[in-house]
C-alpha cells in the first residue's frame, strides 16, 4: 500500500498567516492579493488589542495606523528600544552630555499621498540646539535617509552622528522652534523619486503658521530598493534630543491626496 501522506491545507486562511507576522510587514502582506486586503479589519483588531490600542472613528485599521509611538533610538540602546507599538508616546534622553536619535513606528505612504504628524519638542536648557524631522525607510525597517530641521535653524547634525552619511539637515532663516511648541510635519510623496517636505507650527487657536519647505527633494529609492519610481516609500517620525530633551508624539494624521 502506498504511504498515505498526511492531509494538509492547500492553502492557509490570510488571518492565520497575516496575525502573526511582525508589524512592519503586515501592509506588505495585506497586498499580496484582494482577498488579503479584504481580511486587514480582523487583523488589525487582534494587533490592536495585542498592543492595547483603541478602534479608530472609522475602523480597526484606522486605530492601529494613526498611532504612532517610539520605538528605538540611534545609536541603539537596549532602555530605548520598544517592539511594535509597546513604546511611549513621549519620549527623554536621558544619557549625559550627548545626543540622541529617537525614531518612531512607521506609516507607508503611495504615490500622490501626504502623511502629516505632530511633534510637541520641550528642552530644559534653552541654549540646546535639538532637531525635528522624519526617515524614510527600507521594506525591513533600516533607516535610508533622515531629514531635520534644527530648533535654531542651522545646520547641525549632533555629537558623534550615528546617522553620518544618511542625515541631510533643512536649514531657515530668521525663525526658531521654542520650546514647548507643537510642530506639524507634512510630506507628500511625488514621482519620480521625489517628496515635499512642510514644517509648520501649531498656534493656540489651531491655526499653522509655516516655518520652512522643501520642495522636489530627490530619495533616489524606493521602498523595496527596486527600480520602480513610481513606488510608495515609508515614513516615520525622526527627532534629536540633547540630554533632558524631551518629545511627544500625536496621531498620524489621514493620508490625503497631494
Amino acid at each position: 500500500m502506498a504511504e498515505i501522506k498526511p492531509s494538509f491545507p492547500s492553502s492557509l486562511p490570510p488571518q492565520l498567516v497575516i496575525t502573526w507576522l511582525p508589524l512592519r510587514d503586515i501592509s506588505s502582506a495585506l497586498c499580496a492579493s484582494s482577498s488579503w486586503r479584504g481580511a486587514s479589519e480582523p487583523v488589525f483588531k487582534v494587533v490592536a488589542e495585542r498592543n492595547g490600542l483603541t478602534r479608530g472613528t472609522d475602523s480597526w485599521r484606522g486605530g492601529v495606523l494613526r498611532h504612532p509611538t517610539w520605538s528605538r533610538s540611534k545609536p541603539a540602546r537596549q532602555q530605548y528600544r520598544w517592539p511594535e507599538f509597546t513604546g511611549p508616546r513621549t519620549v527623554t534622553n536621558e544619557v549625559a552630555e550627548r545626543d540622541f536619535y529617537f525614531v518612531a513606528n512607521s506609516i507607508r505612504v503611495p504615490l500622490h499621498r501626504m502623511a502629516r504628524f505632530r511633534v510637541q519638542m520641550k528642552k530644559e536648557e534653552l541654549r540646546t540646539t535639538d532637531g525635528c524631522g522624519f526617515a524614510l525607510l527600507s521594506g525591513s525597517g533600516a533607516i535610508k535617509r533622515a531629514y531635520v530641521w534644527n530648533s535654531n535653524g542651522n545646520d547641525y547634525t549632533g555629537i558623534g552622528s550615528p546617522l553620518l552619511g544618511r542625515i541631510e539637515t533643512f536649514s531657515f532663516k530668521n525663525k526658531r522652534i521654542k520650546s514647548g511648541q507643537t510642530l506639524l510635519v507634512s510630506v507628500w510623496n511625488v514621482p519620480p523619486y521625489h517628496f515635499h517636505a512642510t514644517l509648520e507650527r501649531v498656534e493656540e487657536d489651531g491655526s499653522l503658521s509655516e516655518i520652512a519647505t522643501e520642495r522636489d527633494r530627490a530619495r533616489y529609492f524606493s521602498v523595496d530598493d527596486s527600480d520602480e519610481e513610481d513606488g510608495p516609500f515609508v515614513l516615520a517620525p525622526l527627532v534629536r534630543l540633547f540630554t533632558g530633551s524631551s518629545a511627544t508624539l500625536g496621531l498620524y494624521e489621514p493620508l490625503a491626496h497631494e
